[in-house]
This record gives C-alpha cells, structure tokens and sequence, in this order.
C-alpha cells in the first residue's frame, strides 16, 4: 500500500508488535516517504536497538542521515553495515556520496574504485 492509506497500516502495526524491529522498519520507510526524515530516522534507530546485527537497517539509517546533511553520522551507520555485510556494493557507493558530500573526492573515488571488479 503506498500514499497516505499506508500510515494507518503502519501505526496499526507498531500498535499491535511494538517492539518488533521490522515494524519498526516498516513505519521509517513510511516515515521518510513521506517526507518525515526526523521520525524515519528516530524509528531506524530503535529498529537497530533492537535488532543491532541486520545490516539493512544501517544502511537505511546512513541513507536517511544523508539526506538530513549528518555526513558524520551516516558514515558511522554504513561503517556498521559494511562490517556485517563487506560485500554490500551498494554501502560503498553510499559511503562515497557522503565522502563527496563532505568535500573529500579522493576519499570517494578510493571508495568506489575498491568495490570494483
């Protein structure tokens, strides 16, 4: 369900698992579609509380620091996606937007040259 018939659903389903870390996914995903980065993020974050060792959620979490210009804080996340799954392309690729974001291009081709075959 997308556009606003879906928040409902997401508010219903924290009601029903309110510690239910894919719950909590869910509604950051609603949250940031619909142009709530501050709750998205807040969500994410108790999200990983609860489930600290699923890579997704930090690379979610990375991906919404970005958008909210917290350079420093969505490198940490990705740090922490990349360390449980190292393989993640698409985590280096984020991590080297934040580098260019930060002002450091060279960080950021290092960045995606070591991804590449």
């Amino acid at each position: 369900m997308t556009g606003t018939g879906a928040a409902p659903n997401g508010k219903k389903a924290a009601e029903l698992e309110p510690g239910s870390a894919d719950v909590l996914r869910y509604q950051s995903s609603l949250d940031e579609g619909m142009g709530r980065l501050r709750e998205a993020i807040e969500s994410q974050k108790r999200a990983i509380i609860i489930d600290p060792l699923l890579p997704r959620s930090y690379t979610s979490l990375g991906a919404q620091l970005y958008e909210f210009d917290k350079y420093d804080d969505a490198r940490t996340a990705l740090h922490k996606a990349l360390k449980l799954n190292p393989q993640k392309e698409h985590d280096h690729a984020i991590q080297g937007e934040v580098l260019l974001a930060q002002g450091r291009p060279e960080q950021a081709v290092h960045r995606q040259n070591s991804v590449r075959l």
